[in-house]
């Protein structure tokens, strides 16, 4: 019978021992892997997290960009009314002294003809060329005094 009790004990171990080994292996497999899981849900809960603040990062640096694209826009409108002011009271200021200009210039003008109307003799090559160069200088402010009042006619 010591026989049959040794045959028996091997083949108890020879059969038991696997199944005992291979459920003791995935118990400990299943406590492994629970483990894991528990890991892996800490690792979302933290991406999660980080990405809910990246998108309220993300809104708020919209908001403050767009914040900022209005506020420039309405500097910019101001600015850009100053400078049509400015440039209309420098283009008025503009056409004025060319007017005095234009007006001093058609009076030298004009006493310089009577002038050498006067004197009887006859005007020198200067006195000519004095003449001739104040009616270019009258035309030319005349032009161009014709142009700026189109101009600002539009």
């Amino acid at each position: 019978m010591s026989d049959l009790v040794i045959l028996i004990g091997f083949i108890v171990v020879g059969v038991l021992s696997p199944v005992v080994l291979a459920v003791m292996s995935n118990k400990f497999r299943l406590a492994d892997r629970r483990e894991e899981w528990v890991r892996q849900d800490r690792q979302a809960e933290t991406a999660e997290r980080h990405v809910a603040r990246v998108a309220q990062n993300t809104e708020d640096a919209a908001r403050l960009l767009a914040m900022h694209n209005q506020l420039t826009a309405e500097a910019t409108a101001e600015t850009h009314s100053q400078l049509s002011v400015i440039h209309g009271l420098v283009n008025s200021a503009m056409t004025a002294s060319m007017q005095s200009e234009l007006d001093a210039t058609t009076v030298s003008l004009t006493l310089l003809k009577r002038l050498l109307a006067r004197e009887g003799d006859e005007p020198s090559a200067h006195d000519l060329a004095t003449v001739e160069a104040t009616q270019q200088k009258l035309d030319e402010l005349t032009t161009k005094l014709q142009r700026r009042r189109e101009q600002d006619a539009r």
